[in-house]
């Protein structure tokens, strides 16, 4: 099972999933030097299609070898939120969409997130057939507490 942790920057995704993988022994893929688009500062469109594709062969390896790893966002997903939040188009948004039994999204948002952005982040996950769960993680304990048993649940 593939777990990717999304949601906007300072929505303590990344502190969530280290936590969770640490007490669950899954292992975190760390991913390359990837800019996101949505700074002005990343990578022009054609170089980060090409860096997304590549991480999309990976996360189809990790699949082939049946094992369970934690990925801080979802490449595709989070393309086509940022690129729709700045009024663009993604080259993802006609890739066919496939439900894929092997992945599992975890949406993470706190209190102060613009509602613009969590319902771009489900309206693209819903596209795409992924199952989510929408975690608020103003209360860190209590979101790492009720991910901690949804996940386990998951991953079985």
């Amino acid at each position: 099972m593939i777990i990717f942790f999304d949601g906007p920057d300072q929505s303590k995704k990344s502190s969530l999933a280290h936590s969770i993988s640490v007490s669950l022994e899954i292992p975190i893929w760390q991913r390359g030097p990837y800019l996101p688009h949505h700074h002005g500062k990343g990578l022009h469109d054609e170089d980060a299609i090409y860096y997304i594709v590549d991480e999309l062969r990976t996360i189809e390896l990790f699949k082939k070898i049946g094992e369970n790893v934690i990925v801080d966002r979802h490449p595709m997903v989070s393309d086509m939120v940022y690129r729709r939040i700045e009024g663009k188009t993604s080259p993802f948004e006609n890739v066919p969409a496939r439900v894929d039994s092997q992945e599992f999204v975890v949406l993470c948002h706190n209190g102060a997130m613009e509602p613009l952005t969590v319902e771009t982040y489900k309206r693209v996950l819903s596209k795409r057939g992924l199952e989510y769960i929408v975690v608020d993680t103003s209360d860190a304990v209590r979101a790492f507490e009720f991910l901690l048993g949804k996940i386990e649940q998951v991953i079985r």
